[in-house]
């Protein structure tokens, strides 16, 4: 690879990082922790509900220091180290795969087997490229599983080490990304599934949207088409909702102010004509003359049963930015009836020990779908899934305010009533 290409290639990993900095600056503002001394570690949905902010700038600027005084470099080696060594051990179990010829699913998504292990896509290739940070799901049957440090080199992996230093340092030297560059800690192993792509020919399949991963993907395909595969197809499958999560103008305006779209898309699977029509509009950039299939899919719940429930049962959909708004919704009802709580945490984020504590029925089961009476969620793909099963919903914003709890709470009873003629209030 000559320095331009890399170049080019550290400038791609940017484009990528800016949409994961604009998702967190978002989260960050509904959070509130914006009105604080501001901090800027990346993931927020993954730690907000582990902090109430205090210290929590002092902690982001240590870590920050540390990442630009050799960290950064210490991290990359663990990654150069872990991946050397995964690389040798593949090589001696089996035979290198030089190539793949007749495209393939690309795992980098939590959902991506819970959304492909269905009949919608039964036409999907054979082949599933597994990544070790993301394959938490079981595989759908009748697939291949390659993993995907099998199609890269040693080359590759020493290439990706170099680069990610210097995107690092790139992004500290640029003004723009300095207080984000702790995002950096990304850069290798997006280097490295980038050069595993390469390997890859055939249609591309992912279940991302927007984020770092989407655009890679992108970037290589567009790469790919300029070389030598005219007729590759890049084809998105929607795992979960576009709609705004937050009543905020902030969050309404987020999705249309994309930092980095995708433009290389030829068909996108989504959930309805509402859902593909903000694809379209938000997420793709559209060129001239090119043509995007769209075709509407309908996901489907596995519902599982509750045994001996003798009454109405309630599932809290959570996420860690309304975990407090939830927890004060719950306890009202407690305060007011006997009823069977359970609460699903947000598949890409650990829930904090306050929820693990609060008293509810905690389902660590990613796969696990109880068939409640009720549930009550933030907007999120669960209730469309579970309206389509006949069962009720009530909605709240996913920054609303804990002492709002009593307008859902009332809205919860009500729903209930409707099934239950004798409610046991105490």
């Amino acid at each position: 690879m000559n320095k331009y290409a890399r170049l080019r290639l550290i400038a791609d990993y940017l484009a990528a990082t800016r949409n994961e900095i604009a998702v967190d600056e978002m989260l960050l503002s509904l959070s509130n922790l914006s009105n604080r001394r501001a901090v800027y570690i990346p993931r927020v949905s993954k730690w907000v509900g582990w902090t109430t902010g205090a210290h929590l700038y002092f902690i982001w600027l240590s870590i920050a220091c540390f990442w630009v005084l050799g960290g950064a470099i210490i991290y990359f080696l663990f990654d150069l180290v872990n991946f050397s060594i995964k690389h040798i051990i593949n090589s001696l179990k089996s035979e290198k795969i030089a190539e793949i010829n007749d495209g393939a699913i690309l795992d980098l998504s939590p959902r991506a087997a819970t959304i492909l292990d269905s009949k919608n896509f039964s036409w999907t290739p054979k082949i599933w490229i597994s990544f070790p940070w993301s394959s938490t799901q079981e595989i759908p049957q009748g697939k291949d599983v390659v993993p995907f440090i099998s199609i890269v080199t040693g080359y590759n992996i020493f290439t990706s080490f170099v680069m990610a230093i210097q995107a690092t340092y790139l992004m500290f030297f640029k003004k723009k990304y300095r207080k984000w560059m702790l995002q950096s800690y990304t850069a290798f192993r997006w280097f490295l599934v980038f050069e595993a792509i390469e390997k890859i020919t055939g249609n591309l399949i992912i279940v991302n949207h927007f984020d770092r991963w989407a655009v890679l993907v992108d970037r290589r395909v567009r790469i790919k088409r300029r070389k030598e595969c005219k007729n590759i197809k890049f084809i998105i499958v929607q795992h979960g909702t576009l709609k705004t999560a937050s009543n905020s103008k902030l969050a309404k305006d987020f999705i249309k102010n994309l930092p980095t779209k995708i433009s290389e898309v030829d068909t996108i699977y989504a959930l309805n004509e509402i859902e593909k029509n903000k694809f379209v509009s938000n997420i793709l950039y559209s060129k001239p003359n090119k043509k995007i299939n769209c075709v509407c899919y309908k996901s489907t719940l596995h519902l599982s049963e509750i045994s001996d429930s003798k009454h109405p049962t309630v599932l809290f959909v959570g996420h860690p930015m309304c975990e407090n708004f939830q927890i004060s919704v719950y306890q009202a009802l407690l305060g007011m009836l006997n009823f069977t709580a359970f609460y699903k945490p947000h598949p890409r984020s650990s829930e904090s020990i306050k929820i693990r504590n609060a008293g509810w029925d905690l389902i660590t089961d990613s796969k696990k779908f109880p068939r409640v009476d009720l549930i009550i969620s933030y907007p999120s793909t669960l209730v469309d899934e579970y309206r389509q099963e006949g069962i009720p919903a009530v909605v709240h914003s996913i920054d609303e305010n804990p002492l709002n709890y009593q307008n859902t709470s009332n809205k919860a009873i009500l729903t209930l009533q409707k099934s239950y003629s004798n409610l046991n209030f105490f």
